[in-house]
């Protein structure tokens, strides 16, 4: 007996209606977009609740090393966000969207430029230039960002390229162990 094409066409046609992720459903660029200026916004405003609907639950940020998980990742950030005073400007800009086997991705240069919180008789400016690759996938809610992977990123400090790995001594500070 053959089988009818009619059970498998209205499987299809569920899958898509119902939001399934397929890699066959194409990334809507202007909407990506503009997911990217509203969590740009939101990280501007230090609302990384309203920054973290475009995560999945599962979201994982790729870097060296170990993955971090959305909770990490959310509180990582968070306390980040505590060292800077006001956020003067930040963006998001996609650069480059490719569909793919595993979802849409969009390569993201991303900047947030702001004062940082130190003694308020010296302000210092900080501007942190990132890029990064978000792995898009089409969810019941809509397209989400399922996984990060950093590119790399330049921080600067009063507008000098500032590695925060190596800080700089302060003023009239010693080495250690001089002066015994």
């Amino acid at each position: 007996m053959r089988s009818h094409p009619a059970p498998i066409l209205a499987a299809c046609v569920a899958a898509v209606t119902l939001s399934v992720p397929c890699a066959a459903q194409k990334a809507p660029r202007k909407q990506l977009e503009k997911s990217y200026s509203e969590m740009a916004q939101a990280l501007k405003r230090r609302d990384m609740d309203a920054f973290m609907k475009w995560m999945t639950p599962d979201y994982q940020v790729q870097g060296k090393g170990k993955a971090k998980d959305a909770k990490t990742f959310k509180a990582e950030t968070t306390l980040q966000l505590l060292m800077v005073k006001t956020i003067t400007a930040a963006s998001m800009k996609m650069t480059a969207l490719k569909d793919g086997k595993e979802g849409a991705k969009a390569s993201v240069t991303m900047s947030v430029a702001g004062v940082l919180a130190t003694d308020p008789k010296q302000p210092h400016t900080l501007k942190n230039v990132s890029k990064h690759t978000d792995t898009w996938v089409k969810s019941p809610e809509g397209w989400r960002i399922k996984k990060t992977e950093p590119a790399g990123s330049q921080l600067f400090v009063d507008g000098k390229p500032f590695d925060p790995s190596n800080p700089p001594k302060p003023a009239g500070a010693t080495k250690p162990g001089a002066g015994k």
